[in-house]
């Protein structure tokens, strides 16, 4: 259901406003309804630096860094009218940044296959969203900031749904 996510829909002329105001910020958790895979709909990244991206595009593919301009062209309005990425962002900044720190050394270059399986702890195999859950439920030490989905496969559109109540990531905008 994309109508939980947003606000409102960016209108054709507002559109380059809201995708002009928004920073990428390390720990960025960013979905979008824009792909399918084995029955999973959305995808999902991390934001692990000011400027890039880290995502895991589908089968046949690795993990890998995106800029932010090539996510919209692939993930958002540009792909098509009806796409939307929705960002979200923990308000505490070191368990974001750990979070980031955590996904880029333990994905970033790595030769992971694309699966999505219910092996939740495990980094390989890997798909997107379970990247991003992986990096807030290990980068993040004891802390407990996200739980464990009950079916063991971390689905892009419940993400913000995991985190516990005290680090629960706030919408920022869609793009």
């Amino acid at each position: 259901n994309r109508g939980k996510h947003q606000t409102s829909e960016p209108t054709e002329s507002g559109y380059a406003n809201i995708a002009a105001s928004y920073s990428l910020k390390k720990g960025d958790i960013l979905i979008s309804n824009a792909t399918s895979s084995a029955g999973l709909t959305g995808h999902a990244g991390i934001a692990v630096s000011s400027k890039y991206i880290l995502h895991i595009a589908g089968a046949n593919q690795k993990p890998a860094l995106i800029s932010l301009s090539s996510w919209k062209s692939r993930y958002g309005k540009p792909h098509s009218w009806r796409s939307i990425t929705w960002v979200y962002r923990v308000s505490n900044s070191s368990v974001a940044n750990k979070a980031a720190d955590w996904a880029y050394k333990n994905f970033y270059k790595k030769n992971y296959t694309y699966k999505i399986d219910t092996k939740i702890y495990s980094l390989n195999p890997t798909y997107c969203s379970k990247i991003v859950w992986q990096a807030y439920y290990f980068g993040t030490g004891s802390l407990h900031v996200i739980n464990v989905p009950l079916t063991h496969i971390a689905k892009p559109y419940d993400l913000p749904v995991y985190f516990n109540k005290t680090y629960k990531p706030k919408y920022i905008t869609g793009i």
